[in-house]
């Protein structure tokens, strides 16, 4: 009966065991969901609902290697394909304003939600951003509505129609991060190659430094790395291009075209 009694108990040790084991395997697949996780954990712990976010100037957030900035080449050849196959589609080939007054209207923008207290999410509504909600690709959105981009998909431009609808509404793509310049919209994957998904970021650039990868920009995203709210924060505001490392790759940016003088 004793040996019975052994022998069921390092049975059950194995299976024990054998699903941690199958459970830890997991772990790298999902590996976005637990960084999500931890940046929801970290909303809830938070209690500086108004930190400035243009603290995060000159602060080493452990980047900097090339390989964390550059997207790998098999979804940079996706969003290549996409702007190919809307270029017989093309709704404006210049748009009507200056990079000056797309920068002052996404100041104004940001303005409106962050004094009146808007909530990160994605608007339903058109124009986009009247529920109060508003996101990193929604806060472009507006811009571009307001600026007279009325022709936009159900909800307002999201991420994801992103490519399509800036390459067709006069701006052309840019896909060397040392040429990004003021006023363009930066798009980042999130570290798995692929296609435009919900997981991407986007925003609008003041100011780029390519020797220090130093940003100026505008961003109604969700969190900075520390943990504070990007609308509650003062922008513009400055941090690394890539300030989530590899889950923020450079994919790709897009340059406003304007009509040349006498054409």
């Amino acid at each position: 009966m004793k040996y019975y009694s052994a022998r069921f108990r390092f049975a059950a040790m194995l299976c024990i065991w054998s699903m941690i084991f199958v459970t830890g395997c997991g772990v790298n697949k999902s590996q976005n969901e637990i960084t999500d996780s931890v940046i929801d954990t970290k909303d809830s712990e938070t209690s500086d609902k108004t930190a400035d976010a243009s603290t995060t100037q000159g602060t080493d957030f452990g980047i900097g290697q090339e390989e964390s900035l550059i997207t790998d080449e098999a979804t940079l050849q996706i969003v290549l394909n996409m702007v190919e196959n809307s270029a017989d589609q093309t709704v404006l080939e210049y748009v009507d304003f200056t990079t000056e007054e797309f920068l002052a209207e996404a100041a104004a923008v940001y303005k409106t939600a962050h004094d009146n207290g808007y909530v990160y999410g994605d608007s339903q509504t058109m124009p986009p951003c009247e529920d109060g909600f508003i996101s990193c690709d929604r806060l472009i959105a507006r811009t571009l509505w307001n600026l007279g981009m009325t022709d936009q998909p159900a909800k307002g431009m999201d991420v994801g129609c992103e490519v399509s609808y800036l390459t067709t509404h006069g701006f052309e793509i840019v896909t060397d991060q040392s040429q990004l310049s003021a006023g363009d919209v930066v798009m980042q994957d999130n570290g798995v190659s692929g296609g435009p998904n919900w997981k991407w970021h986007t925003f609008i650039l003041v100011s780029y430094d390519p020797e220090t990868t130093m940003c100026e920009k505008y961003d109604c995203g969700h969190f900075t790395p520390e943990g504070k709210e990007r609308i509650s924060s003062e922008q513009p505001f400055v941090c690394p291009l890539a300030d989530y490392g590899s889950q923020r790759r450079f994919v790709c940016g897009f340059h406003l075209k304007q009509k040349p003088e006498g054409s």
